[in-house]
């Protein structure tokens, strides 16, 4: 899996086109990691990360299950998401979504083309139930033809995950493994938190 000592936090140079490492600090007893910035700007944190942010490659996958309905009836992924769209002609990153309740599919493979990716994800709907292990196993299917690019999961959930905790985190450190970053963002109070923190 991830080595957390080689944890680092980065500026992401809009300008240049780049990340650009900031001296951090890793505490793994208390699980952060820490760093002095002189600007207000965007960082990224990430395990030996290519410093060229074309290089990257973002699946967000999302929880669609019936719970969303109401956890986020203002539709806040699908805004959050789409803010990421608008920084694609700056960044030149690439994006790829997967949705998922009680199983999973593609709703956009990777790509750059920016109308395509805002045509497709205009909505958002949610029924079934949660199952994040095929989420994650969805995601990394996205990923087979990213093996020189820095490949990004952000894991969107509200709820507790229907199957087996240990097998998702197996998953995800085998994921890990694969050179794979999963950062999780709970949505909403019933979030299985403790589980999203050690994905």
């Amino acid at each position: 899996g991830m080595d957390e000592n080689n944890l680092k936090i980065y500026w992401v140079d809009v300008e240049n086109n780049m990340l650009v490492p900031v001296e951090s600090h890793v505490d793994t007893t208390n699980k952060t990691v820490t760093c002095e910035v002189e600007h207000f700007s965007t960082y990224i944190m990430g395990e030996d990360l290519d410093t060229v942010f074309s290089k990257t490659d973002i699946v967000f996958t999302v929880d669609v299950s019936g719970s969303m309905s109401s956890s986020d009836p203002n539709g806040y992924r699908l805004k959050a998401i789409s803010r990421f769209f608008s920084d694609m002609d700056i960044l030149k990153f690439r994006i790829g979504i997967v949705e998922y309740n009680s199983g999973a599919y593609i709703r956009h493979g990777i790509s750059e083309n920016k109308d395509s990716l805002v045509s497709t994800f205009k909505s958002v709907s949610s029924s079934g139930g949660t199952n994040f292990e095929a989420g994650l196993r969805k995601s990394e299917e996205l990923f087979k033809n990213s093996s020189d690019r820095n490949k990004v999961i952000v894991f969107l959930s509200d709820g507790q995950d229907g199957g087996s905790s240990a097998q998702v985190l197996n998953t995800s450190t085998e994921l890990y493994s694969e050179g794979i970053n999963i950062y999780t963002i709970a949505l909403g109070k019933g979030a299985n938190v403790n589980l999203m923190k050690s994905m």
